[in-house]
């Protein structure tokens, strides 16, 4: 004889969702926001850090004056002169002025945005990298040292590229327009950055490789 349902077993058995072993299961987000913890554990001190500077170069800046940012207005004027050929100025209200050409290079030129963005990409992405404490924090140095260096290589290019557009504004008044110069910084700023992301990356990449048991053995066995 067949079982004898009542309709309360028959919309039971409807409801049932039958799950093949081959479907896939749904991901535990949980286990993911652990897994992430787990990851960024030993260099959260470093991250945090790195956000707690970031912060105080944007409040620094907002309230600097020309002459609280000499450290880099100065090294990028040189840069811009010698390259150039155009001599400045200095301005206590201004900046760097060359009077002749009308060209300015004050506080908005400064790049400190720029070098904040280097100095907090630098560290996340590459502290990691470092095993022990006193590397990490030789590094953190290393980062503010390089993001500096960096920083003004790349806004002195901006200028300089910028100023034979300026000339040229003459003929196509676009070019003298604030926009035109963003887009030069834009591209300039970001080229460079894609650059050293990429290089810095590649460096670390390999003396990983190379520092890892497998490629020690591949040499050993190479060797014999």
């Amino acid at each position: 004889m067949k079982p004898h349902y009542t309709s309360e077993v028959y919309a039971m058995e409807e409801n049932k969702t039958i799950v093949s072993p081959e479907q896939p299961r749904k991901p535990d987000f949980n286990a993911r926001i652990r897994q992430l913890y787990t990851d960024i554990k030993p260099n959260l001190f470093f991250y945090a850090l790195a956000a707690v500077l970031a912060f105080a170069g944007k409040l620094f800046y907002s309230l600097a004056s020309t002459r609280e940012l000499l450290f880099l207005l100065s090294p990028i004027t040189f840069l811009v002169s010698a390259f150039t050929g155009i001599p400045f100025t200095y301005d206590e209200s201004d900046g760097f002025v060359n009077l002749a050409s009308g060209i300015v290079i004050g506080k908005s030129c400064a790049g400190v945005n720029y070098l904040i963005l280097i100095y907090t990409m630098t560290i996340v992405s590459f502290v990691h990298y470092f095993s022990k404490p006193s590397g990490k924090i030789l590094f953190q140095g290393c980062a503010l040292a390089g993001s500096w260096l960096l920083c003004v290589y790349a806004t002195a290019a901006r200028i300089i590229i910028s100023i034979p557009l300026l000339s040229a504004g003459n003929s196509f008044p676009f070019l003298k327009t604030d926009t035109a110069h963003k887009i030069v910084g834009i591209v300039v700023y970001v080229t460079i950055l894609l650059l050293y992301y990429s290089i810095t990356d590649a460096a670390f990449r390999r003396v990983k490789k190379k520092k890892s048991p497998g490629s020690k053995k591949e040499e050993m066995a190479c060797k014999q």
